[in-house]
C-alpha cells in the first residue's frame, strides 16, 4: 500500500512538471495591446531649461490583409529624461514598450551642454534597445517626426533604412547607442554620431543625414560636413560601396566618378626613435563609374597607372586635411590612435595617457594609400561626339 501511495505521489508530481513547462511564459511578456508601440523619440530644451521629450508611436489600423501602420506623434517636457516619459502616459493613454526602438534624435542644442543625462536612463532602463541608432539633430529634433517621409510609415524607420544606405553614400558615420556608450567609457576614443535635419523639395520638408558631430567626452564640439565624413569612413570603415568624385583641376567641368568594390582601413602605431607616428594605411579596388568630359583612353596602362596615381593623390589629401582639422579644431580623438596605442604600445600609452588631450593634438601620422583600378570597365574608351 505505501508503495502504491509513493508511485501516485510520483505520478502526479510528474505530471504537475509536465503540465508546468507547457504553461510557463517568458517572464518579461507584455500584452502588446496594453502598451503604446515606440519607435523613436526626440529631445530637445524648452526655455525652462526642461527637457521636451517627443515619442512617436506605431499605431496598427485594422483591416485584414489592408490593414496599415499609422505613426503617432506626441511629446512633453521634464525635469528629467524619465519624468518626461512616464508623463507621456497621459498623452498616449498606454505605458511605452521600447522593444521595437529605432532611434534617438537628441538636439544640437542639448547635444552641446552633454547628453549624459539622457544615456543615464537609457542606460538603465532594461526596456530601451541598445541597438538604437542615435542622431544629433541641425535644428529641434521633434521637426524630424514632421517632416515628410512619404516612402516610410514612420520617421524612425526612414531614418533606420538610412543607416544601411551609408554604405553607399559614405556622407556620415552611423552610430548605435551601445557603441557610443562603449566609447565613451574607453580611453582614448571619442565618439561621433550623425547629423540629421530636414531640406525643402518640391514644396515638402524632407528628413535627411548628412555630416558627422563629433563629440568630447558627453559633449558635442562640433561637426564634419559630408566630404570629411566620408574621409573618415575611408580609414575607418570597411566594405563600403560609396562614390569618389576627381575633378580634373583646371576650369572646365571634366571629372572621373570611381566606385568604391571593396576597401580597408589599418592603424598602426609606430615608436620610432622615441617618437610615436600613427600610420593609416587605406586600400581600394574601385571601377569607373562615369566620365564627364575628359577624354581618357582606359585601355591604355599608363594612363591606367596615373589615374590610380591621381585617384590615391585625392583620398591621400582629403584624409589628411580631416585629420587636421580634429587634431587642431576639436583635438579629441575620434580615430581611436589611443585605443591603439594602448593596445600594441603599452609601455608608451602609460607615459602619454595623462596628459592625452595634449599629445593627440602634436601627434604625427602619416597616410598610406594605395587604389587599385579594377573591373571590365578598363577597357572602355569615352564616348566621342562628332561636330
Amino acid at each position: 500500500m505505501m508503495w502504491t501511495r509513493n508511485k501516485m505521489r510520483l505520478i502526479v508530481c510528474y505530471s504537475m512538471l509536465t503540465l508546468f513547462m507547457f504553461l510557463g511564459g517568458c517572464w518579461d511578456y507584455h500584452e502588446i495591446n496594453n502598451y503604446a508601440i515606440a519607435t523613436g523619440m526626440a529631445i530637445d530644451i524648452n526655455e525652462k531649461n526642461q527637457y521636451v521629450v517627443t515619442v512617436e508611436v506605431i499605431n496598427p489600423q485594422t483591416g485584414g490583409q489592408n490593414a496599415k501602420m499609422e505613426a503617432v506623434v506626441r511629446g512633453i517636457e521634464g525635469e528629467s529624461i524619465f519624468e518626461a516619459v512616464r508623463k507621456l502616459i497621459i498623452r498616449f493613454g498606454r505605458k511605452l514598450y521600447w522593444g521595437h526602438g529605432k532611434v534617438i534624435i537628441i538636439s544640437e542644442e542639448v547635444a552641446k551642454k552633454g547628453i549624459k543625462p539622457i544615456l543615464d536612463w537609457v542606460y538603465r532602463d532594461a526596456e530601451v534597445r541598445a541597438d538604437m541608432w542615435l542622431f544629433i539633430a541641425q535644428g529641434r529634433a521633434s521637426d524630424i517626426f514632421d517632416s515628410d517621409y512619404d516612402i516610410a510609415t514612420a520617421a524612425s524607420f526612414y531614418l533606420d533604412s538610412v543607416q544601411d544606405s551609408n554604405i553607399y553614400q559614405n556622407s556620415f558615420y552611423p552610430m548605435e547607442l551601445w557603441k557610443f556608450l562603449q566609447r565613451l567609457m574607453a580611453e582614448g576614443f571619442a565618439p561621433v554620431v550623425p547629423l540629421t535635419n530636414t531640406v525643402d523639395y518640391n514644396g515638402k520638408k524632407l528628413p535627411q543625414v548628412y555630416g558627422t558631430a563629433v563629440f568630447h567626452k558627453d559633449a558635442m564640439i562640433g561637426y564634419l560636413n559630408g566630404i570629411e565624413s566620408k574621409a573618415f569612413n575611408w580609414m575607418s570603415e570597411k566594405n563600403l560601396n560609396g562614390l569618389i568624385v576627381v575633378k580634373n583641376g583646371s576650369k572646365d567641368n571634366s571629372s572621373i566618378t570611381y566606385e568604391i568594390n571593396s576597401n580597408s582601413g589599418k592603424i598602426t602605431p609606430k615608436d620610432i626613435n622615441g617618437q610615436v607616428i600613427m600610420n593609416i594605411d587605406i586600400k581600394m579596388d574601385v571601377t569607373l563609374a562615369e566620365l564627364v568630359e575628359r577624354p581618357v583612353d582606359f585601355s591604355d596602362d599608363k594612363v591606367r597607372k596615373k589615374l590610380e596615381k591621381e585617384v590615391s593623390n585625392y583620398v591621400k589629401i582629403q584624409v589628411e586635411q580631416m585629420i587636421r582639422k580634429v587634431q587642431y579644431e576639436y583635438i579629441t580623438d575620434i580615430f581611436g590612435f589611443g585605443d591603439s596605442i594602448k593596445r600594441e604600445l603599452p609601455n608608451r600609452w602609460k607615459e602619454i595617457n595623462s596628459n592625452w588631450h595634449e599629445a593627440f593634438r602634436d601627434l604625427p601620422f602619416e597616410v598610406n594609400v594605395e587604389i587599385k583600378i579594377v573591373s571590365s570597365a578598363l577597357v572602355s574608351t569615352p564616348i566621342k561626339m562628332r561636330d
